[in-house]
């Protein structure tokens, strides 16, 4: 179905035979504007004046400039129009050429049929406007992408260099410069709502021209009203309703003269935290669903930017209380000397909140009183002894204050002491009973160990947050300070936990690498290096071994006919036995590559190369047996035998002896235990060379071995890969049940 709506497209039409041109023209004009052209040249200067040229129909054989050449120029200046080429002649590697280029989207051999021509076009119309529209929405989107971007990074860069400023205030007001400006309003307004916020102006404004409003206050703030979601006031005229239900609300627009308006809540954790509004007071403006968005998105960015400062302003003030922490904990680790400690940390935080008098109590619930430690008493700066240190009058037990620190293990506040009648008594007995009280716990382990507490004795006091953090801070410190002994033990005990927990790790690794090694060592083996009576030196190095190789005749078609299943579960039992039989004549096992078993022998352990001969041809017999026992299993189960599986499962061996390089190679994720060079790649030849159920050794293993085990020598083998004849010797493997 065509895109066409109310005007027709456009096409243009070249080719350099008039008749052509004209018949093209005759065949579109009736649905479409059709423009003529009878050359390349001329029809890109059409391009160039008319950006309404929707499909482009060109002959491929034109002088001056052919319908490829003209093609190219055009898609890659006017990539939208779609491009549709005629040709009379067929030159099949230009077209392929020009469509595979993106130059071309259909070609039509002359001389056309007129139905499938205006078919061919429609389409391309149809391709052209979807690609209009993608475009426009894309544009529209990079638009409103572009204005973003100027508003957050305006607004994230903002450095807080001033440190009498504000960096709250300084944010709210960059925000409402910057999409003044980008939003091009006469008035831009914004006010906070969260009281948490502490900024001491209502609202914070931008005005394009402050001069016009010279001489006439503007109640600003009741040009903006609470709303959950975005206000959009195009034309007030007809919309005064929104303004009816304030007359002060009204006459605050009728004065600033404003003509349109749009109001966005900015929402922090589901709460309106500010309100955003922009005016325009010198013309009527229509609100694009562009623009709100684009203002929504700035207010979501508005409302990080400002907890973002309100953070800075927090981190400013734990950046000072951490300071004054850092005074007492310095001032704690400078001695070794309780009473030293206990009166740095009074002095300190008595100091620090500008208090009468701070002092260091311990005592638990087990206690009867309590007795003060460390004292600091602002009017009394002489140090005092442990002995004139005060205690309680009245037992912990009977003390209301004290139980109820130890029954909530939080901080007791009274900001004035007498409308609390009869809790005078209850205080330290000092020289002046204190008129305001803050009484921090000092937690270990869940347990009270002991209190501080503040004293304002001139009057009464409002006890902030602040002090009451800063306090339960030091407290924090005290109790760490008071532990330090009891630590110091834990810590003795602790260290020699760790040292039988490092021995543990030792026989962990030490397990650990006799788990590695019985991936390719026997069991016997692998005992004797872990008791350091066989010493391995796994790094590469060359070697005299002797190397066998086996391998599944057609494993392939066999796995194809039993399954991914039941092939896995046949291939671990083989692999299995054939590793026993390895291990058995204390082998190693190099790897398994697939079905076929890779197996070494003198290395890791060292061996004469008549011993690695005779283990070797042990090991080819014993994997025959092995594989015998397998075979009247696999057939008792079913798993072999039958219609479409083979009865017998046979193996073909090679075996050689000769120079390798052998360790383990690989990098610290990932290494394993193998030998490399050409030796190994003669036992993968001859095993390729052997027949079902044969194993084929090589002349120097033969050497090695008597007449007991029977050698068939075969007639010389071309191995793949091999330059020279290679003489072989075989002896057969079982292969009957």
């Amino acid at each position: 179905m065509s895109l066409m709506r109310n005007s027709k497209p456009k096409i243009l039409v070249v080719d350099d035979e008039p008749d052509n041109l004209d018949l093209l023209y005759r065949t579109f004009r009736r649905l479409y504007r059709v423009v003529r052209s009878d050359s390349a040249p001329e029809a890109l200067d059409i391009l160039a004046t008319d950006p309404e040229i929707a499909v482009i129909i060109s002959d491929q054989r034109m002088p001056h400039m052919s319908g490829t050449e003209f093609l190219k120029i055009a898609a890659t200046s006017y990539p939208n129009t779609m491009r549709i080429m005629l040709t009379g002649y067929t030159d099949v590697e230009d077209l392929v050429d020009a469509i595979n280029e993106g130059r071309v989207y259909k070609y039509v051999t002359k001389p056309w049929d007129a139905e499938e021509l205006k078919g061919i076009v429609e389409q391309a119309l149809e391709t052209h406007n979807l690609l209009k529209i993608r475009t426009k929405e894309l544009s529209r989107s990079l638009r409103r992408e572009s204005l973003l971007n100027s508003v957050v990074n305006t607004i994230r860069n903002r450095r807080f260099d001033n440190p009498d400023a504000s960096p709250l205030q300084d944010v709210l007001q960059s925000i409402v410069n910057t999409l003044g400006e980008v939003m091009e309003v006469d008035v831009a307004l914004l006010k906070p709502l969260d009281t948490d916020m502490g900024v001491s102006p209502p609202y914070f404004l931008y005005q394009r021209s402050p001069e016009i409003f010279e001489g006439q206050p503007i109640p600003w703030e009741e040009t903006l009203w609470e709303n959950i979601e975005p206000i959009i006031l195009d034309e007030l005229k007809a919309q005064n309703e929104a303004l009816t239900s304030s007359p002060a609300r009204q006459a605050a627009f009728e004065l600033a003269q404003i003509k349109s308006t749009l109001i966005v809540p900015l929402l922090l954790q589901h709460k309106t935290s500010a309100l955003l509004a922009l005016h325009h007071c010198d013309r009527h403006h229509s609100w694009q669903e562009d623009e709100v968005q684009l203002v929504k998105m700035v207010a979501d960015q508005a409302v990080l930017a400002i907890a973002q400062a309100r953070a800075y302003e927090r981190v400013q003030d734990l950046a000072q209380r951490e300071t004054l922490i850092n005074t007492i904990t310095t001032a704690i680790r400078s001695s070794l000397e309780p009473e030293a400690i206990f009166r740095a940390i009074t002095k300190q935080l008595g100091q620090a909140l500008d208090v009468d008098g701070c002092a260091l109590s311990l005592w638990t619930e087990e206690d009867n009183v309590v007795h003060c430690v460390g004292l600091y008493d602002a009017n009394h700066q002489g140090e005092q002894d442990a002995c004139e240190m005060p205690q309680s009058s009245v037992p912990i037990s009977d003390n209301p204050v004290l139980q109820q620190v130890l029954t909530t293990l939080r901080p007791v506040v009274y900001n004035d002491m007498k409308v609390e009648h009869g809790l005078e008594k209850y205080d330290l007995p000092l020289r002046v009973p204190a008129r305001a009280l803050l009484l921090v716990p000092m937690v270990t382990d869940g347990k009270l160990i002991g209190t501080i507490s503040l004293r304002q004795t001139d009057g009464p006091r409002i006890w902030l947050n602040s002090d009451i953090e800063l306090a339960q801070a030091v407290a924090a410190q005290a109790a760490i300070a008071v532990q330090q002994s009891r630590l110091y033990e834990t810590t003795r005990q602790q260290a020699e936990q760790l040292r039988e927990r490092e021995q543990k790790v030792k026989q962990l690794n030490k397990y650990l690498t006799e788990s590695v090694l019985k991936r390719f060592l026997p069991e016997t083996m692998v005992n004797k290096a872990a008791a350091g009576e066989l010493t391995l030196d796994l790094s590469p190095e060359p070697r005299l071994v002797t190397i066998l190789f086996s391998d599944i005749v057609g494993f392939t078609p066999l796995s194809s006919k039993l399954g991914p299943r039941l092939i896995a579960e046949l291939l671990n039992e083989y692999l299995e036995a054939m590793t026993q039989a390895v291990f058995d004549h204390r082998g190693t096992v190099d790897k398994f590559i697939g079905d076929a078993v890779l197996a070494l022998f003198g290395s890791p352990e060292e061996l004469p190369p008549e011993e690695q001969a005779r283990r070797a041809i042990a090991v080819a017999k014993a994997m025959g047996q092995n594989l015998q026992k397998l075979n009247t299993d696999w057939q008792r189960r079913g798993i072999l035998g039958g219609e479409d599986r083979p009865s017998l499962m046979q193996v073909r061996c090679g075996i050689h002896q000769g120079n390798a390089v052998v360790g383990m190679f690989g990098g610290g994720q990932r290494s394993d235990y193998t030998a490399i060079g050409p030796a190994v790649n003669m036992a993968a030849r001859l095993q390729e060379a052997a027949t079902p159920m044969q194993v084929y050794i090589s002349e120097a293993v033969a050497q090695h071995l008597d007449n007991s085990h029977n050698l068939i020598l075969n007639d010389d083998l071309h191995l793949k890969g091999i330059d020279e004849t290679v003489r072989a010797y075989s002896f057969p493997l079982q292969n009957h049940p």
